[in-house]
């Protein structure tokens, strides 16, 4: 039976729309938790064995993926649940889950903290870049096994007086990460992009293109 006030029900929409709810929630969830992250770690209530896991160039675009996908969830849930009035409120409560994530950290590392998480391949790093030629052409210089999951690209390469690491890589253009040299990589070309306000983060480390907490 039908009314004006429900629409017909769709075969299986209301199961699939219950799967859809709760894996929008669990996503969710794992997009918060990671929001909270960078505070915790920064204030080294992780082994640094899970830091060194977790602060990586790659992490950034799991979680983009995930909200994505969250998001995506989401929309069905609402779609297939919202005539269902004693659904709505905990499906709006799903959809205002993102807004946690903005606070107090948003969704990503320091600078500080990548280079305090990963100081020993930095300075394995910084060993091999004095003995090993970088190229200044797009793509640069492959970086080791060992120590290329320290770049967004696997590689760096040369910018000025310096070596340019980027940690994350933006489309069309723009980056940002690491650059050793020994005085200031501002104005530096970073994808397009020139390096504005560098921090010195350690020796002849400088950030640019990162937050710095």
């Amino acid at each position: 039976m039908t009314t004006a006030e429900t629409p017909p029900a769709v075969p299986g929409g209301r199961r699939t729309g219950f799967v859809m709810l709760g894996v929008s929630a669990v996503l969710w969830v794992v997009v918060t938790v990671h929001a909270w992250l960078p505070p915790l770690l920064e204030r080294g209530l992780f082994p640094l064995a899970v830091a060194r896991v977790v602060v990586r160039p790659v992490d950034i675009v799991a979680v983009v993926v995930t909200m994505f996908l969250a998001g995506l969830a989401s929309v069905f849930a609402l779609l297939l649940l919202v005539p269902r009035w004693w659904i709505l409120i905990p499906t709006i409560v799903v959809f205002m889950a993102p807004l946690l994530t903005l606070k107090p950290a948003g969704l990503w590392w320091s600078a500080t903290l990548y280079h305090s998480v990963h100081s020993e391949e930095f300075s394995r790093l910084e060993q091999y870049l004095a003995a090993t030629p970088v190229a200044s052409a797009p793509g640069g210089t492959a970086l080791p096994a060992d120590l290329a999951h320290l770049s967004a690209t696997g590689s760096v390469s040369s910018s000025g007086d310096g070596v340019f690491l980027p940690v994350w890589v933006g489309v069309p253009n723009g980056a940002g990460g690491f650059f050793l040299t020994d005085s200031s990589p501002a104005g530096a070309d970073l994808g397009g992009v020139a390096c504005t306000a560098p921090v010195r983060v350690e020796g002849r480390w400088w950030a640019c293109g990162m937050p710095v907490r």
